[in-house]
């Protein structure tokens, strides 16, 4: 039966028998065992524990307990991978009151601290993902002057690991000018706080094109912007970066790997050419976050955001205009099945970038788009009201101390292959609860007969 199950992990993350549990902040597999791991925050916030799953015994066990030099509160925590071994990166505030970024590479003995860390601009959050397309996690962040975005790119030059660090924006080929292209806007930008950033294929050719959301120091609006991936091969002369510093265990290990291994070039290659087609205001009331997900299943990612300005708070889905490359081929009579070839899934990589414009409705349109009663008019944009009446519900909840907004989550509860939406309110009271919110085909009350004829979703 579809639907939400405890289960027994044999952790307890508010056990007062064992409160050295903490905060659960990622899961990944730690030591390459193929099964799933728990990193969790102690409560104080000051280091992470190391929980392992054990297949035979079905239950979790703590392993190593991760603790930093100078951080006296962690605010973040990502799982990667470096150029030789499994990656944590650890986002925390340094006793000096700065935050920066700190590096734990998986040895034999656990996980070591590198030398070399990032600092970032103060109470920020960096991105971290493989911006440039060569399966290594880079860090997109917010230099400490708070007017620059930059990328700090892992690579290897000489034999030694090495971090480069580029602005985002001014870097060829990074953003490589094509004619169409958005080349002008802000002369001093950095990522909203919080900030929504996304790889993320958008426009359906396969290749992850870049989602964020910025700020114009200047002035202080904040866009969301759609950076498209071309497919150029590029490449970055890293040869006089300096060393990444690592522990004596962390290149003890490094040796013996490095034995029956070619020195990697000194070039950092990937599909690093990025092209800005839409930047837009971000939507009043939505804290700078929006996500990115297929709601009606048709193979192209849709555009969803909370809104709350006063009033109930409202879900606005804007569909992507895009169509997908299989439904195409599939109007064409193409037979899709085990040998439907990438060409039939994937639409043309370098396409015009005039043919890519506006690929969702702005939100300062959205409104506009909503009737009175509450029906859209368009089915590109569609508006749900999940708690109208509920006049006990203050906010959408979030239990973080930094005092971060509270997000929307997304998942199949339903088991029907359609993302459905968990989020925690904040009542009146001061009491918080849990609703699932289902993703169901149009109704009266929300679509107009476009949107049902489009086989549009929305959230009750």
């Amino acid at each position: 039966m579809p639907g939400l199950y405890e289960i027994d992990s044999g952790l307890n993350p508010r056990d007062e028998e064992d409160p050295a549990i903490g905060h659960f902040m990622a899961f990944a597999d730690l030591n390459s065992d193929m099964y799933t791991d728990i990193v969790a925050l102690s409560e104080d916030g000051s280091y992470l524990n190391l929980f392992y799953y054990n297949p035979v015994h079905m239950r979790f066990f703590l392993g190593n307990e991760v603790h930093t030099t100078d951080c006296s509160t962690i605010t973040n925590v990502v799982v990667g991978r470096s150029p030789t071994h499994l990656r944590i990166f650890v986002t925390c505030k340094a006793s000096s009151g700065s935050t920066i970024v700190r590096f734990f590479d998986r040895t034999d003995y656990g996980y070591d601290e590198l030398k070399t860390f990032l600092t970032i601009e103060r109470d920020s959050q960096p991105f971290i993902a493989d911006i440039n397309g060569d399966f290594l996690e880079d860090v997109m962040f917010t230099e400490p002057n708070s007017v620059k975005i930059s990328v700090a790119y892992q690579g290897v030059s000489n034999g030694d690991e090495v971090m480069i660090t580029r602005s985002f924006f001014d870097s060829v080929p990074l953003a490589k000018a094509e004619p169409d292209c958005i080349t002008r806007g802000p002369s001093q930008v950095r990522l909203t706080s919080p900030h929504s950033a996304s790889l993320i294929d958008i426009d359906g050719d396969c290749l992850s094109d870049l989602f964020l959301t910025v700020e114009d120091v200047t002035s202080g609006r904040k866009y969301y912007e759609i950076w498209q991936r071309r497919e150029t091969a590029t490449n970055l002369d890293i040869s006089g970066a300096a060393p990444v510093q690592q522990s004596a265990k962390s290149k003890a290990q490094r040796k013996v790997e490095d034995e029956d291994e070619e020195t990697p070039s000194n070039m950092l290659t990937g599909q690093q050419s990025f092209c800005l087609i839409s930047r837009e205001d971000m939507p009043q009331g939505t804290h700078n976050l929006i996500s990115l997900v297929d709601v009606d299943r048709d193979g192209m990612v849709d555009m969803v955001y909370a809104k709350q300005t006063g009033g109930p708070i409202e879900i606005f889905t804007h569909f992507n205009r895009l169509p997908n490359q299989s439904h195409v081929q599939d109007q064409k009579n193409a037979t899709p099945g085990l040998g439907f070839s990438v060409k039939h899934i994937c639409a043309e990589t370098n396409r015009p970038v005039k043919d890519l414009k506006d690929i969702f409705i702005p939100p300062n349109q959205a409104n506009g788009l909503i009737g009175p009663d509450g029906v859209s008019r368009s089915d590109l944009v569609l508006m749900s009201v999940p708690f109208r009446g509920d006049s006990d519900i203050e906010e959408i909840s979030s239990a973080d101390p930094q005092k971060m907004p509270g997000r929307i989550h997304f998942g199949d509860v339903a088991s029907d292959g359609f993302p459905d939406i968990m989020m925690t309110v904040e009542n009146r009271n001061g009491t918080s609860t849990t609703h699932i919110l289902m993703n169901d085909p149009c109704n009266k009350h929300i679509c107009n007969l476009a949107a049902k004829e489009a086989k549009r979703r929305v959230f009750v």
